[in-house]
């Protein structure tokens, strides 16, 4: 009789848990939440989740700190700086950045090697520094057999209250 006990025990036991796992279980986290109260007596609404589903969506972007404000704004008002070198020298550079470790130094990747004292010369020198580049390195292509490699060809320094100094490498 104990026995008989024991084992029904066991089963209702193991019944509870498989209902448990998977119905009970599923039901219960998906009617969490708010329910709406019909006024009807004798009819059973449906329950109802409130979601905010547009804030779930957008998330909330992470403030800046001042040093991040300062270096996007800074990028930002360099942007006409670039335009101009890539668009006034008639092809000859390919791209101009500031460098990632040093913002006060712009990088400028020519495509042709001839032009690059007259870029230097035409863009850089006067309008660099008033974009807040106090050094420059100008790579220029390698030959053909390189693969697209660059050289550093020249390098511009802007000590203060002193003009542009070239070193031609």
């Amino acid at each position: 009789m104990l026995a008989r006990a024991a084992l029904v025990l066991a089963v209702a036991t193991i019944t509870f848990l498989l209902l448990w796992h998977f119905a009970l279980r599923r039901y219960l986290t998906s009617t969490a939440g708010p329910r709406n109260v019909s006024p009807t007596i004798g009819a059973n609404p449906a329950p109802t989740i409130l979601r905010n589903s547009s804030a779930a969506q957008a998330a909330v972007p992470v403030p800046l700190t001042a040093a991040q404000q300062k270096a996007a704004a800074l990028s930002t008002a360099r942007e006409p700086f670039f335009s101009m070198l890539v668009n006034q020298s008639d092809g000859a550079v390919g791209d101009a950045e500031a460098d990632q470790l040093r913002p006060s130094t712009l990088i400028v990747h020519m495509t042709t090697t001839s032009q690059a004292a007259q870029v230097i010369s035409r863009i850089i020198v006067p309008y660099a520094d008033q974009y807040g580049f106090n050094h420059a390195r100008i790579y220029v292509p390698q030959d053909s057999t390189t693969g697209g490699a660059y050289r550093l060809a020249y390098e511009l320094d802007h000590p203060a209250s002193q003009g542009w100094i070239t070193f031609a490498k």
